[in-house]
C-alpha cells in the first residue's frame, strides 16, 4: 500500500494471543520475522535489526478462529488498530477518535478490495500470489492464472465491528471465512502389524 495519511497499514502479525498493544515490537519476535508472521515497514527497510524490533500504527493483526468441519474453512479475524496521538504524523492528519475510526475503515476496505483479486500465478518454476496490479509491474509475465483467491474467501458473509477500549486507541475488526483446501488424508503404515493391547481393559457400556 502506498503512503496515505492515517490509511497505510504499517505493521503486520499473525497471532494466537492478544498481542500487546502497547509494547515496542507488540510482543512479536525475530523468530516470528523470519517466520512470516511479523512484519513493520521501516523496522525492514532500516534493516530489520533483531536486537530493535520495533512496530508502528496503523498495525493489523490477524487470528485464524474456529473451524468448520464440513466446509472446510478457518474463521479469520482481523484487527486493525491506531493510536490517536502521534507526535510524527504530518499536522494536516486529523487526529480523533471519530477520524481515526474513519480512516481505518477506509484501509479495511481498501484491503479487502485487493485481496479479493488476488490470482496465483504460474511463474514457471514457482507459484505466487499477486494482485492484477502488481502482476503488471513484473519484468517477466506469468505463464498461466493457476487459481483465484476470491473462491477460498468468503466476504459476503463478512463483518466489520468496532474493537477496544482503550482512550490512547482505535481499532476495527474484521471477521470472514477461508476455505483452506488443506488435505484431511495422512500416511499409515498398514503393511505395519499392530501390537496386541495385552492386559487392556475394555471400557464399554
Amino acid at each position: 500500500m502506498d503512503y496515505l495519511p492515517g490509511v497505510q497499514i504499517n505493521t503486520f502479525g499473525l497471532v494466537d494471543d492478544t498481542p500487546d498493544v502497547f509494547g515496542e515490537s507488540f510482543g512479536r519476535s525475530f523468530s516470528d520475522y523470519l517466520n512470516g508472521f511479523f512484519w513493520s515497514r521501516m523496522w525492514v527497510l532500516n534493516g530489520a535489526d533483531p536486537n530493535k524490533i520495533s512496530g508502528e500504527y496503523p498495525a493489523l493483526f490477524l487470528e485464524r478462529g474456529d473451524f468448520d468441519l464440513e466446509k472446510g474453512a478457518h474463521q479469520i479475524g482481523i484487527v486493525l488498530i491506531d493510536k490517536i496521538e502521534c507526535s510524527t504524523c504530518p499536522p494536516e492528519i486529523i487526529r480523533t477518535g471519530p477520524a481515526i475510526e474513519s480512516n481505518l475503515l477506509r484501509a479495511v476496505r481498501a484491503l479487502l478490495a485487493e485481496v479479493d483479486g488476488y490470482v496465483l500465478y504460474d511463474l514457471g518454476e514457482e507459484y505466487q500470489w499477486a494482485s492484477p496490479g502488481r502482476m503488471a509491474t513484473w519484468e517477466y509475465l506469468p505463464e498461466d492464472e493457476a487459481d483465484y483467491l476470491n473462491e477460498y474467501l468468503d466476504l459476503t458473509r463478512a463483518s466489520i465491528g468496532r474493537w477496544g477500549d482503550y482512550p490512547e486507541l482505535r481499532g476495527v475488526t474484521l471477521t470472514m471465512s477461508l476455505t483452506t483446501c488443506e488435505s484431511s488424508v495422512a500416511p499409515y503404515r498398514y503393511d505395519t502389524p499392530t501390537e496386541p493391547m495385552t492386559g487392556a481393559t475394555f471400557l464399554g457400556c
